[in-house]
């Protein structure tokens, strides 16, 4: 078998016709996308760390701006059949796309990194207790990373397929501990929580939005194969609007009840221990191989004469990396830094496309300059100002909207939107 045929993604032209898939099949490959155990790990903490109110309130507002971004963002994808690589020499130009590329892809390796380490670290916990065999860490990682860099490498075609098989037994899992809680009464515990809670409704909605900004600005990676812009929103809407903050909301339910910090721990001490196992594998395996996925495509658009397949597999290895030297120990502090470094980027492209919607076609590619400097600019002064505002739970220097991700986004698209209104179309910049 040929596998350049096989792992022929579409990376550098707009997805054929005949190629486009039905919204129920893109949501598929979106929800696996979005269940994972560090999102899952991410609510038990907003669970222990808020109040009530302020986690599921947090979480659907977080949600919210997300679907708010990631909606233009889709739309731009299905408009042009690109993906975000491609898409950025749009907006930044050709060499200013590479470093947008660049971004991208190193916040997939870690994101990649996380996922890996989550497995290595479950999965070893997991054989212990279950199958009382020891399995050096790394060893592990080195299993997990071979494991879900393999279907990255096809591309799409097996990404979608793995998503259709996994996603049913996935929300099996994580919902069953929850209706075995409400079985057995334990649910007015929630309202009796009297555990210190220190964690504002700010700081949920910021984690929240940020767990996920990155995969908000690189929505086109999937939503390239949408039929249509109105599929491609309403496939984010429900992924993002409505999906994600469940899927956080089922998380701090449990870490309420069980006290516990993950959805593992919560299984293992429901007595649930393979279905855990199947959680940890299922849950990394669908969003790291999305990861890889979008960070080759990104890669796939600096190197135009790399086959995506080895620049996958390359992503694979630096990802596997990552996780070897324990990335997940900065798990939170790496949100956040994704959060203030990729919004901007989304506030860009999105203010150009509302300024100037017919440039975003595949065809006028070759007519972009090859650096957008007002839009770097705009960029830069977007992230700088996220940085400043970061510190506003904590006595920054201010804060706009108390949401530092969303600061950065708004001043870099506002500034965007202030040199198209401000300098000549054919300025040279």
């Amino acid at each position: 078998m040929d596998i350049n045929k096989l792992t022929n993604d579409y990376s550098h032209v707009p997805v054929p016709d005949e190629q486009k898939r039905s919204v129920t099949r893109l949501l598929a490959v979106f929800m696996a996308f979005t269940v994972n155990v560090a999102s899952l790990i991410l609510g038990a903490q907003i669970g222990a760390e808020a109040t009530l109110v302020a986690a599921i309130g947090g979480s659907l507002i977080g949600g919210l701006l997300l679907f708010v971004i990631g909606s233009i963002t889709a739309m731009i994808g299905a408009q042009t059949g690109l993906g975000t690589g491609m898409i950025a020499k749009i907006t930044f130009g050709h060499h200013g796309a590479k470093l947008i590329a660049l971004i991208f892809a190193f916040s997939l390796f870690g994101w990649f990194g996380v996922q890996t380490e989550l497995f290595a670290a479950g999965l070893g916990e997991l054989l212990r207790s279950v199958f009382d065999i020891s399995a050096p860490r790394l060893v592990l990682v080195i299993i997990g990373g071979l494991l879900m860099s393999s279907t990255a490498i096809i591309g799409f075609k097996a990404l979608e397929k793995l998503s259709l098989l996994s996603l049913p037994l996935l929300l099996l899992i994580i919902i069953l501990p929850l209706i075995m809680q409400m079985i057995n009464g334990n649910m007015a515990q929630i309202l009796d929580a009297s555990a210190p809670k220190t964690m504002s409704m700010q700081m949920v909605i910021s984690l929240v939005a940020g767990s996920f900004m990155a995969g908000a600005v690189v929505m086109p990676d999937i939503m390239r194969y949408a039929k249509s812009r109105r599929d491609a929103v309403v496939t984010t809407y429900l992924g993002f609007a409505l999906f994600y903050p469940a899927m956080l909301i089922i998380a701090i339910l449990l870490a309420i009840l069980s006290g516990a910090g993950d959805i593992v721990q919560i299984l293992m001490m429901m007595g649930m221990g393979l279905p855990a196992l199947a959680i940890i594998i299922l849950a990394t395996w669908t969003t790291n191989d999305s990861n890889l996925y979008s960070s080759s495509l990104s890669l796939a658009s600096i190197f135009m004469k790399t086959r995506k397949w080895k620049l996958a597999a390359l992503a694979g290895l630096i990802g596997t990396a990552f996780a070897a030297f324990g990335i997940m120990n900065h798990f939170i502090g790496w949100l956040m830094l994704l959060g203030l470094v990729i919004a901007p980027i989304g506030g860009v492209i999105i203010a150009d496309y509302l300024c100037r919607p017919h440039a975003y076609n595949a065809l006028k590619i070759n007519d972009t300059p090859k650096t957008n400097w007002k839009h770097l600019a705009a960029l830069i002064i977007g992230i700088i100002v996220g940085f400043m505002a970061s510190g506003g739970h904590r006595g920054g220097l201010f804060t706009l909207t108390t949401i530092p991700p969303l600061d950065g986004l708004l001043i870099a698209a506002l500034t965007c939107y202030g040199f198209h209104r401000l300098m000549p179309k054919n300025s040279g910049l």
